[in-house]
């Protein structure tokens, strides 16, 4: 039943925001997602494949700099 299911399901996402600068492509934050399946990234608002970035810990390390003065979104549980 419903009732039962329980855990992180219901976890409400926690949302980390950044600029770019053009040159730094790794972004550390505040506590680690429980797993890649559980980020989302946006920058400017454009959603971001999973095959863009990697996470390790807290750290989300992109493969391209996102552009200078970019906004980055990151929702994670």
């Amino acid at each position: 039943t419903y009732d039962n299911v329980g855990g992180s399901f219901n976890a409400s996402p926690i949302i980390a925001n950044f600029a770019g600068t053009g040159s730094q492509t790794a972004f550390t934050l505040a506590s680690s997602p429980t797993s890649e399946d559980t980020t989302q990234i946006y920058i400017n608002g454009v959603y971001q494949q999973k095959n863009t970035y990697s996470l390790s810990g807290a750290v989300i390390t992109f493969s391209e700099a996102p552009p200078a003065t970019s906004t980055i979104e990151i929702l994670y549980t």
